[in-house]
């Protein structure tokens, strides 16, 4: 015991003295790989230590339950064990404050108040070693020592987590509230990155010297310069990073990180593609702009997250017997929050309501309150009934057939907040006896006889009650058209199958071209629904729609082309990478193509280390071809570039081919619109039964390319092969 003791002893007199060293010379200090590799154990062997302390400080509990010589030989094994963790520790959390990222204050405080810990363990395994008895120092010094370790591991979470990571959960203002007049920036934008970003971009941890927790870090970018360029996401780093396939390692947050969710992502682009206003304010988002669609299921998840139920219900829950029996296939009874006693009920198929299922609900009165009787046929006596629901707060009527007779029934409903109306033949002047109602707070009435011109009145009889007559079209605004839709669920077209297009207006003419240039309202030719589009090679069909009295439609585009010959066997010479093989060999020949702007469906099969190699066996008797295509995928913010070159390849056993087309594509200059692309390769007539199919991934991608390195090449996505 002693020996090992002595052991110990050296190896922690020579870890704190190493310690002491690399501090005192630290701002010279340059580490090889494997000493950085011990640096990123420091967050695995801290939790070590800190068992160790805690169990030490605790050992005077069992003063009565052992012997003193036991207790004193098993402190003395703790002390051994935890100094010398401890000083592993240290010098491991030494090493990775070297990495990038970790120069701050925090950090500085974390280290030497780390330091310290491992001293005075180390000056409590001395003093216990000589001094076994004088217990008035040893405890002291150990509940100091507990204290300072607390410190250190409250500044190591704030580096790990970000600041205030122990005290955020009990932090008063725990969320700010999101309103229509606050920028977009702050309410939305921010927010996303203080979830997913500032961990490891922060004051204090700046990875590449980037901080992301304000709008003037943000703009100042990192050590390589600016990471957000306005109007332009796919040459803003920022931006691109967050696109780059998961085990890439540029992509952004580290793969085993939380990752940003479409929604997020979507609109971190389109914010950065409309300007990225630091200023512009939600309410002022133009409708029906990339911008706004964008924002619309992060407002939606706003609202819902601060609209959450926080009126505390005196009443009783309903009795689960009630409950469950109230529940039919005509109508459900459900909480309105896990453990909340109120109860929403909603009326389901219409041509089945009958006025009983209403009465019965009477059961459930003093818990009810939300009722959604939509689209049923109710009379208006069934008002009468929604009058005996005494905390019914939310009420939804629309479309059904009641006239507003007897609409004063629902004066007894004093908790009603929401009243939904729309559709329904009510009148401005029936509205007025709500005005009893002093909890309502908005009333639903589009689609109803009440116009907009009625609005000043109606606000004078129900001051304080928002109105909402849904869309109010103005006479002098000119509005877009919507893009045509290609109304083919396949893009692979069958030997009888033609390519339809379609508009939602009526009168619309649309417009198309298959040579690559832009429709036009004058040259190009209409699309007739008489009149198919027959194609009979790789095509990029562009469409736009044309309305007397509406601005034109976008382009709408559409790559579409014939089935070709079908291959009996594919192999895949050479794999994909794993995270993105499809459906591995058949997704090559499957008639259907992908969408690139989502390149992580089964559709798609991705090489990047290897050049692609497939090949086709077409059996014993082989048709006649004289060309191939492959589908290619191109989202360069991704790094997912057209191979630089596509060879094909035949012969009539695998182990004797000849080359017998080759295709380079050009290099680009800059950053080129997100789509698929056909890439054809012709070849003189011949009926091989084997075909290889080639693809030299560009390497290195353009200097241009942020993520150019020397010996770095682009990604290859390919959804289809097909030949003809």
């Amino acid at each position: 015991m002693k020996q090992s003791s002595r052991l110990i002893d050296y190896l922690i007199f020579t870890l704190l003295t190493l310690l002491l060293f690399f501090l005192a010379f630290e701002r010279y200090l340059v580490l090889p790989d494997f000493l950085q590799v011990l640096g990123r154990t420091h967050p695995l062997l801290l939790h070590l230590p800190i068992g160790f302390l805690v169990i030490l400080a605790l050992l005077p509990l069992l003063r009565k339950k052992i012997q003193q010589e036991n207790l004193s030989i098993f402190r003395s094994f703790l002390l051994d064990i935890a100094a010398l963790s401890l000083a592993l520790t240290a010098v491991a959390g030494l090493f990775l404050a070297q990495e990038e990222g970790y120069q701050s204050a925090s950090v500085n405080w974390h280290k030497w108040s780390a330091v310290a810990v491992s001293l005075l363990t180390y000056g409590l395994l001395l003093w216990n070693r000589y001094f076994p008895n004088r217990t008035q120092v040893y405890y002291p010094v150990l509940y100091a020592n507990l204290a300072i370790l607390l410190v250190a591991g409250h500044l190591g979470g704030g580096i790990t987590h970000g600041k205030d990571f122990l005290l955020a959960p009990v932090k008063a203002d725990k969320a700010l509230a999101i309103t229509e007049d606050m920028p977009v920036y702050t309410a939305m934008i921010q927010p996303i990155l203080d979830a997913k970003c500032v961990k490891c971009h922060s004051p204090s941890k700046s990875k590449g010297g980037l901080k992301l927790h304000d709008q003037n870090n943000l703009l100042a970018g990192g050590k390589n310069g600016p990471v957000l360029i306005a109007g332009n996401p796919d040459s803003s780093e920022l931006i691109k990073r967050l696109y780059l396939p998961m085990e890439d390692e540029y992509h952004m947050p580290p793969e085993d990180q939380a990752q940003l969710t479409k929604a997020e992502l979507q609109l971190l682009h389109e914010w950065v593609q409309a300007g990225a206003d630091f200023q512009l304010k939600i309410a002022t988002v133009a409708e029906g702009t990339p911008l706004s669609l964008a924002i619309q299921p992060i407002w939606i998840k706003l609202k819902s997250q601060q609209e959450a139920p926080t009126a505390r219900y005196n009443f009783p829950p309903l009795k689960k017997a009630t409950l469950i029996k109230l529940n039919t296939p005509f109508r459900t009874v459900l909480p309105t929050a896990s453990g909340s006693p109120a109860l929403a009920a909603k009326f389901l198929i219409a041509q089945s309501y009958k006025p009983a299922y209403l009465k019965e609900l009477l059961e459930a009165k003093q818990q009810v309150t939300s009722i959604n009787l939509s689209s049923m046929p109710l009379q208006d006596d069934a008002l009468e009934l929604l009058g005996q629901f005494p905390h019914l707060e939310k009420l939804f009527l629309n479309g059904t057939p009641i006239t507003g007779e007897t609409l004063e029934a629902l004066v007894n409903c004093q908790n009603l907040q929401e009243l939904a109306l729309s559709n329904t033949t009510i009148s401005k002047d029936q509205l007025a006896v709500l005005s009893e109602l002093e909890q309502l707070k908005t009333l639903y009435i589009w689609s109803t006889s009440v116009t907009i011109d009625d609005l000043p009145e109606l606000k004078r009889m129900l001051p304080g009650v928002q109105f909402e007559l849904g869309y109010q079209a103005d006479p002098t605004e000119i509005l877009q058209l919507s893009p045509p839709r290609f109304l083919n669920k396949n893009t692979i077209i069958a030997e009888d199958e033609t390519v339809k297009i379609d508009s939602k207006i009526p009168g619309t003419t649309i417009r198309y071209t298959m040579d690559g240039s832009q429709p036009d309202s004058l040259e190009s030719p209409i699309y007739e629904q008489a009149l198919s589009i027959d194609i009979d090679a790789w095509t990029t069909i562009k469409a736009k729609a044309f309305n007397p009295g509406w601005m034109s439609s976008d382009i709408a585009i559409l790559n579409v082309a014939p089935a070709g010959q079908q291959a009996d066997t594919i192999i895949l010479r050479t794999s994909p990478n794993t995270k993105y093989k499809g459906l591995g060999a058949s997704s090559l020949m499957d008639g259907t193509q992908g969408d690139i702007r989502n390149f992580q469906t089964n559709s798609w099969l991705g090489f990047r280390k290897e050049p692609m190699e497939v090949l086709f066996d077409f059996g014993e008797k082989p048709p006649t071809l004289n060309k191939v295509v492959g589908s290619f995928g191109k989202r360069m913010e991704s790094e997912i570039f057209l191979p630089a070159n596509v060879e094909i390849w035949g012969g009539n056993t695998p182990e004797n081919l000849q080359i017998l087309g080759k295709i380079k594509t050009a290099i680009p200059v800059d950053f080129e619109p997100i789509q698929t692309e056909g890439i054809e390769v012709a070849f003189d007539p011949s009926n091989y039964r084997y075909y290889l199919l080639k693809t030299q991934a560009r390497e290195p991608m353009p200097k241009w390319h942020s993520g150019y390195r020397p010996g770095r090449s682009a990604w290859v996505f390919i959804d289809e092969v097909l030949f003809y």
